[in-house]
Formats: structure tokens, sequence, C-alpha cells
């Protein structure tokens, strides 16, 4: 029994082997199978994984594609941006373009309605000659048989006439002779004036030495004394009276009277006075520079002052070089007769020396320089026969050929006078100042025939010197805003001024609205004189040759005004901008302000204000006080030298 126990449970664990094994062998047929499964999927992922490279390396050339395409899209949107830059800019320069076609044709349209006017008021001109036409024929008419009358008696008298033209003839040969004997007497006599001049100065006479500065401009002379006793620097009081210019103004003007002598300063003002501001002779000091250098050629200068000899037939015209002598010489004169009729003066032996100013452009020029400083020379020596001779000019320019050839009186002359740059005597004033430091400076002068700007760096390392960088003489003065403000006086509010100062003086007095309107136009002529290629590149363009680094140009600048025409308002806020148009610029603005006035500077007895004196008071100092100062042609490069890229390491020991 037991052993059937045994025998059925033996039969019993075989069956659960065999079900085991079943089992087994159906879960091993299920791993099999898993396992094929398993291979085909890592087959599939095998082939996803190259598809998913063959795509990475697809995006990868596709990004490289985009990158390319995008650098393109870069340099057109670039090419673009320059594009719209340049059309920008052109468009601006058309817009200025079109603002100066309006103002020529504003300017056009004025000159049509001028010629409008005088050809209406040549037709009735010419309606009034045909009528005197007419008059003057029947006058004709009856004088023809008055003169047939009078040609019988002529006839009759013709013979005894003949007879007297010869003893004419014999009376003009004795004539000749004793005008020979007269200038024997009359070098005598200036012989004799030299021996009593020499006495008169070895006797105990006080000498008194009396620095007058000319400032030499192209419409007029200002004059400036320096009396060492008083220690003032006063202005000249010519006491002309004339209208239109100040008593501290001498004019440089000469003309020809009806009986074709020259005559100039006040008496060639009276004598045009009904003919316009630009009639007669002028700018004298242009036409010398011109005759010397050809860059400094005006034309219109030339054909007007040729012309004017030819409306009046005169072949033997006198050359700008003598009649600049003639003026300079006169000028002297007053001088002297104005500072030898003071109190403090009087019983005394007066020595004049003289200042005279060129624009530094042309002093920088040796054959220029040369020239007006034997013209200076010239003059000096000219002031003393001047009292010796009649008033007739053309004589004077005869003197003045004896003169030029008397080398060892022009060289004695030279004692009496110099040639100072007219912005290095501009400059005085500030350089005797407290407020004097070391910088960038620009002395605009504005004239009424030009506009003179130098620039310079002033350096006060062991003594203070100027080191002038540009000179330019902008060919376009105040004289044509001046006139048309006098005229625009004229025909709006009915007055006229005589002197610029009156003229400042109503315009500031009128209303909003014309104030404006004329504020407007001076506006528009310093723009264009701002915008030119005379101020910006031969100005400051020039200057920045000697200093190349932008930081010395953004803040230490300073720009002083001076000149008649420096009292605009408007100056200072063209101006005040600097000429560099790049980014380091921005926001940067000069100061603009006019030249301290010294407390040594009289105004005299003519007021003169010290913004029409401040050159012709640097003037009056010796040449040694005047102060040291390099010219544009002898100035070296003054460019800082660059900060290093990388500084040295140092080694700190404590």
């Amino acid at each position: 029994m037991l052993f059937r126990r045994k025998k059925k449970s033996r039969q019993s664990s075989q069956a659960d082997f065999e079900n085991k094994r079943i089992a087994l062998a159906k879960h091993a047929a299920e791993l099999r199978a898993y396992h094929e499964k398993l291979i085909k999927y890592r087959d599939s992922l095998e082939n996803a994984k190259q598809d998913i490279f063959a795509k990475r390396q697809t995006l990868q050339e596709a990004q490289k594609q985009l990158n390319g395409q995008k650098e393109l899209f870069r340099i057109e949107k670039a090419g673009i941006i320059n594009k719209k830059a340049d059309l920008e800019q052109k468009n601006e320069e058309i817009r200025k373009k079109q603002e100066k076609l309006n103002q020529q044709q504003d300017l056009l349209n004025r000159r049509i309605r001028e010629y409008q006017s005088n050809v209406k008021a040549f037709k009735e001109q010419q309606i009034k000659l045909n009528e005197q036409w007419t008059k003057l024929h029947v006058q004709e008419e009856e004088q023809k048989t008055y003169l047939v009358q009078l040609q019988n008696a002529i006839d009759e008298k013709s013979k005894g006439i003949e007879k007297r033209e010869d003893e004419l003839a014999a009376l003009r040969i004795q004539l000749s002779s004793l005008q020979e004997q007269l200038n024997k007497q009359a070098e005598a006599l200036t012989a004799r004036e030299k021996q009593l001049i020499q006495v008169a100065s070895s006797q105990s006479i006080e000498q008194k030495v009396i620095q007058v500065g000319l400032d030499f401009g192209t419409s007029s002379i200002k004059a400036v004394f320096w009396d060492m006793e008083t220690n003032l620097h006063t202005a000249v009081d010519f006491n002309h009276g004339l209208e239109g210019y100040p008593n501290y103004c001498m004019p440089c003007v000469a003309a020809l009277d009806d009986q074709g002598q020259l005559v100039i300063a006040e008496k060639a003002v009276e004598l045009l006075e009904h003919g316009g501001w630009e009639n007669g002779l002028r700018r004298f000091k242009v036409l010398v520079a011109a005759n010397c250098d050809s860059s400094f050629l005006d034309q219109n200068s030339i054909d007007e002052y040729n012309a004017y000899f030819a409306r009046f037939g005169k072949k033997d015209k006198a050359i700008p070089e003598d009649i600049t002598v003639l003026i300079l010489a006169y000028a002297m004169r007053r001088c002297r007769e104005v500072i030898s009729r003071r109190e403090e003066n009087k019983d005394k032996n007066l020595r004049l020396n003289f200042n005279i100013c060129m624009p530094l452009e042309q002093y920088d020029d040796e054959m220029i320089q040369v020239t007006f400083t034997e013209l200076f020379k010239e003059a000096v020596l000219l002031e003393r026969y001047w009292f010796h001779c009649i008033e007739n000019q053309f004589e004077l320019i005869k003197i003045l050929s004896e003169i030029r050839n008397n080398k060892a009186a022009l060289d004695e002359a030279a004692q009496f006078m110099n040639a100072i740059p007219e912005c290095v005597a501009g400059m005085v004033a500030f350089m005797q100042s407290l407020n004097l430091h070391d910088g960038k400076y620009a002395l605009m002068d504005f004239g009424d025939g030009t506009i003179d700007v130098s620039i310079c760096n002033v350096c006060k390392t062991g003594y203070v010197k100027q080191w002038w960088y540009s000179a330019h003489i902008i060919p376009f003065g105040m004289f044509h805003v001046t006139k048309f403000i006098a005229e625009e006086i004229e025909d709006q509010l009915d007055k006229s001024p005589n002197t610029l100062e009156d003229l400042f003086n109503i315009y500031n007095s009128a209303d909003g609205a014309f104030r404006k309107s004329i504020s407007d136009r001076t506006k528009d002529f310093l723009l264009q004189i701002y915008d030119s290629e005379d101020y910006l590149k031969h100005c400051w363009g020039q200057a920045y040759q000697y200093c190349s680094k932008e930081s010395e140009w953004t803040n230490k600048v300073t720009v002083f005004k001076t000149g008649g025409g420096s009292l605009y308002k408007e100056i200072d806020s063209i101006f005040s901008k600097p000429w560099n148009k790049n980014p380091a610029f921005s926001g940067v603005m000069y100061p603009v302000q006019s030249l301290p006035k010294p407390g040594d500077f009289d105004e005299g007895t003519a007021n003169a204000p010290f913004n029409r004196m401040s050159i012709a008071y640097g003037l009056s100092y010796p040449g040694p006080m005047i102060g040291g100062y390099t010219l544009p042609s002898k100035t070296p490069d003054q460019t800082p030298p660059p900060l290093p890229d990388k500084f040295d390491e140092i080694d700190y020991q404590f």
C-alpha cells in the first residue's frame, strides 16, 4: 500500500514535470518569438536612426543655406540703410539748394521790380528830353543865323588873333623858365626845412612818444593812440560829421570831382553823397593783395575800379597802391592833428609810431607782406610832405614816385611803423584779461566788405604764446545785410539811420513782426556763410590739420566776435554750432562772446564802442608788448600723442 502511494506520487510528479516542461517549452517559444520581435525592433530602430542621421545632415545643410541667406539679407539691409541715408542727405542738399534758389528768385524779382521802375523813370525822362530837344532845335535854328553873323566878325578878327598867338608862345617860353626857377627855389626851401627840423630836434624841446594803432579796414580806418603818461588808449575822433560814418571812422574812399581831380576820405564821401554806397573808388587793400597774388583776385572790384576811371575818360588813372598810400598818409596826418591839439601835448615834439594791421592770411604771404610794408613806409614819409603841398592828390602821387626812389628815407621810415596781423592785435585785450586760459580760440571780425576768421591755440607753458592754425578772408561782408535793413527801415518805418549804431537802435525799438522778418533774412545770410566752403573747409578744416584729435575740439573752443557786424544777435546761435558733424560733436555748443573791454580803453569824444575799436586798441601797444605768435605757415603739428592700448604692468612694493 505504501508502494502504491509512492508510485502514485511518482506518477503525479512526472505529470507535474511534464506540465512544467510543456510550460517551459511554451515559454521558450514565446521568448524566441519575443526575441525575434526584439531583433526586428532593433533593425527598425537602426533604420530609424539612419533616417534620423540623414535628416539631421539635411537639416544642417538647410541651416547653412539659411545662414547664408541671412547674411545676404543683412548685407542687403545695410546697403538699403546706406542708400536711405544717402537719399536723405541728397534730399537735404536739394532742400538747401531749393532754399538758395528761392532766395535768388526773391533777389531776381526785386531786381526786376527795380529794373521796371528804372525803365518807367527812363521813359518819363525820355519824354522830358524829347521836349527839351524840340526847344533846343528851335534855339539851334536861331543860333545858326546868329553864328553866320558872328563868323563874319570872327574872320575879321582872326588876323589879329594869329599875331597874339605868336606873342602867347613867347610868353609860354618865359613861363617855363620861370617854373624851373620856382622848382629850384622849392628844393632849396625843402632843404632849409630839413635843416630847421634838425635844429629843432637838437634844442631842448621835450620829445614825447605816442603809439598809434591804425585799423586799416576795407571801408574805413579806425585809430587808437596810447599816451604813456596817462596810460590810456584813446580812440581818435576825426570829427568829420559825415552821414553814414561815425566820427571814429575815416572813410577809405576816393573819387574824381568835376575837374577830374582826385579827392579822398571825407571830401570823396561828400562828393559821392547822392551817388549810393557803392559809387567811387573803394576796396583798395583787396586790389593791392590781388596784384600780388591771384588767389586774392576779386574781378568785380577790379572791373568797377577801371570802369570808374573810364567813365571820366582818365587814361592816367591812379593805381590802387598809390591811393592806399594817400589814404594812410592822410589818416596819419589827421591823427597827428588830433593828438597835437590835446592840452597835454602842446609845446612838445611828438614822435608818432604807427602799427598798421593786415589780414593774417595776407601777412603769411611773403610777397603781400613785403608789398604792404613798403606802402606803409611810403605813407609815413608822405605824411611829412603833406603840409607843404597843395591839396591836389595827383600832385601828391608825383611826390610819391620820388619817395619810392629814396631808399635811405624809406629805411629810416621803418623806425616809425610796424605791420601787425589783425587777429594778433584783436586778441590783445583777451590776452591781458584774467580769464585767459589754454585752449582753442576763433576770432571772427564781421566787417562791411569781408568777414575775417582766424583760429589759434593759446598756450601758457613758460610764457603765453599764440599758435595760429588758419586764417581766411570770406569775401562776403555784413554790408549787404546792413544795406537791406536800412532800406527796410526807410520803406516800412520811414526813418533814415545815419550810422550803424542808429540802425540798431531803430531796429531794436521796432515791433516784433518787423524784427522777426529782419532776423529771418539775417539768419539766412549768416547760414550761407556758415555752410560755405570758405568757412567750413578753409577756416575750420584747415585748423583741424594742425590738431587732428576730435576731443581737442569738443569742449576747448571759444569764439570771439568783433567788428561792426558783430552786433547782430543772430551770430551767437549760428556760429556756436561746431563745424564738425561727427557724433562726437553732438550736443556741443561753442561759447560765442565779444572781446572783453579793458579798463585802460578810452572811448574819447567820439564815444567809440570797443567792439569797433578792439583791433585798433591792440595795435596801440608797441610791438614787443603785443606778445609772441607763430604764423600758420610755421606752426607745427600739435596733435596730442594717442593713449597706449595697454599699460605696462607695474610691480608696486609696499
